[in-house]
């Protein structure tokens, strides 16, 4: 059993320089330091976000949260409504939001302000807000839920994530989300395990799943190995799958011998175009969407956000597929973060946006605009 400690913190917002093409989230929340659900695969081990070693056993709980979003939305002329994300690090919706409800209060200063959420989680206490969420959508006009879904096996999720509510449970909850709300709802299908939940028929049973749920889509990512949370997660594997599949010596570099590698901390590009390639014509078969869709402001940005969310989405298809990208993705950011309007540049203004950019992002940017009726000169 973790335990709670109630503590004041300083800041709770957390600022973007640049609005997320994953999860198109320009602000973030953690509305807990910890996560008691103790997945055993949890990036947030890692070295680079310095939480401490017994995480899932020592949970803060940000005592007056709501209070300094509040103050911070209040007076921030220069924060415009876009995307918080609420979850990261920690889940949302772990054991302590059912006595400290410190998510919801969050929730309903964020439903003041309007503005628009993303909130990932494992857990089915999200039922809980779903009225809540439902009042951000209509007063926002977006509200994105995204469940965690690793695998489809109830048995295995019970050893992976061992304090996270059942994978089936997750599913139900989308179904009823799908039922009795208009929030965008979809599942996160990632980390998908090398060797324990990345097998073909794992994949789709995975995408048939989702269907079956009315799932908006499903999100596929594959597994990082850091440091700390290398070395958690192959003890954890042992116990569970008896020793370490041999792919991860392939795809990671892993020695057993010092458990270490002599490659990146994610799989390699080979397998990453294998497993993705699969993916997408999987969502070509049951007719899911592998993308979320983006908040569209209704303010000199619109446009902006409609032709960035094309440019990256266009970007995500080639990076999943191992072709090249980093050029359409450069054009996205870069049209997303300008300080007016694309509509209103003048030919001049237009041209040195634009210098920068390859002659296929040249071409498509003349092309979404003409399809935007929008083309100036």
């Amino acid at each position: 059993m973790a335990k709670h400690t109630e503590k004041e913190y300083k800041s709770i917002l957390n600022v973007r320089k640049a609005a997320d093409n994953w999860f198109w989230n320009r602000y973030g929340i953690n509305p807990y330091n910890g996560c008691e659900f103790n997945c055993i695969y949890c990036d947030s081990r890692s070295s680079k976000y310095h939480l401490p070693e017994d995480f899932e056993n020592a949970i803060y709980v940000k005592k007056n949260a709501a209070l300094l979003l509040d103050k911070r939305l209040s007076k921030a002329r220069r924060l415009k409504p876009d995307i918080i994300g609420v979850g990261g690090t920690c889940d949302p919706y772990q054991q302590a939001e059912k006595d400290y409800k410190t998510t919801q209060s969050l929730l309903k200063v964020i439903l003041k302000y309007r503005f628009p959420v993303q909130v990932v989680s494992k857990s089915n206490l999200i039922i809980r807000d779903m009225d809540l969420l439902q009042k951000i959508k209509e007063e926002s006009g977006y509200c994105n839920v995204s469940l965690s879904i690793t695998t489809t096996d109830d048995e295995l999720s019970q050893k992976i994530e061992p304090s996270a509510s059942l994978s089936s449970e997750r599913f139900q909850c989308i179904q009823t989300i799908k039922q009795n709300s208009s929030i965008q709802c979809g599942i996160l299908f990632m980390p998908a395990l090398p060797g324990i939940s990345d097998s073909n028929q794992d994949m789709e049973l995975m995408v048939a799943s989702a269907k079956e749920a009315n799932a908006d889509y499903i999100l596929f990512g594959g597994l990082t190995l850091r440091d700390k949370q290398a070395k958690r997660y192959f003890r954890e594997i042992k116990t569970i799958h008896g020793d370490i599949p041999v792919i991860y010596h392939k795809i990671y570099g892993f020695s057993d011998k010092n458990q270490t590698y002599k490659g990146s901390y994610t799989a390699n590009m080979e397998y990453h175009a294998e497993k993705n390639s699969y993916f997408i014509d999987l969502c070509k078969k049951y007719k899911m969407a592998y993308r979320i869709k983006r908040f569209i402001p209704n303010d000199f940005r619109k446009t902006n956000y409609k032709i960035s969310e094309r440019f990256l989405n266009n970007a995500y298809f080639l990076q999943m597929i191992n072709k090249p990208y980093k050029d359409l993705q450069y054009a996205g950011f870069t049209i997303q973060e300008l300080p007016k309007a694309i509509e209103y540049l003048t030919i001049p203004e237009y041209n040195l946006l634009i210098e920068k950019f390859t002659e296929k992002a040249k071409k498509l940017c003349d092309k979404y605009l003409s399809e935007e009726k929008l083309l100036f000169y």
